[in-house]
Parts: structure tokens; sequence; C-alpha cells
């Protein structure tokens, strides 16, 4: 389940490569600024499902048995508030310098 809360985190991230390309081609209705802007909201509405989603599963398992490390939620944090971000930024970077040069 914590994969889950995981892979969630890379749908921003796919979003951007997809429509951010289909954005530069004009085969879709979405500027690239726009296709960004949903990118970077979605990636911080994902990280606090995924966080939420983590502090149930570390719940969950709680019950019952020995209480684990709950270092994956900082993990989660940092990875989809610091890392994912930086990506997008850069990847959006990208085809913006792309789309200048057509």
């Amino acid at each position: 389940m914590i994969y889950i809360a995981l892979v969630l985190l890379l749908i921003p991230l796919v979003f951007q490569i997809r429509y951010g390309n289909r954005a530069i081609r004009g085969a879709t209705n979405m500027s690239l600024g726009v296709v960004t802007l949903f990118s970077f909201a979605g990636q911080i509405l994902i990280t606090l499902l995924s966080i939420g989603l983590a502090i149930m599963v570390e719940g969950f398992i709680a019950v019952g048995e020995q209480p684990r490390c709950g270092s994956i939620i900082p993990g989660i944090f940092v990875f989809g508030f610091m890392f994912l971000p930086i990506i997008i930024f850069v990847l959006m970077l990208i085809q913006w310098y792309v789309k200048r040069s057509y």
C-alpha cells in the first residue's frame, strides 16, 4: 500500500511530459503554461493525498502489531514537495525552450 503512495507522486510528472509535448505540438487546447500549472497543483494535491495514505497505512499496521518506523512519511514529503517540483520545473523549462525553437 505504501508503494501506491509512492507511485501516485509520479502522476504529475507523467502528465507534464505527455501533455506538455502535446501542447508544444498544438494537439491540445491547453497551453504549456496551463499544463504546467495543472502539473504543479496536482503535485501538491497528490503529495498531500500520499502523505495521508501513508499515515493511514501506518496506523493500520500498528494495530495489533508492534509499531513500525514512520520515516516513509517525511520521505514522501521531501520527495513530493522538494524533489519532484524541481524536476517538473526543469522539464517545463526544457519544453518551453523546445517550443520557442519551433
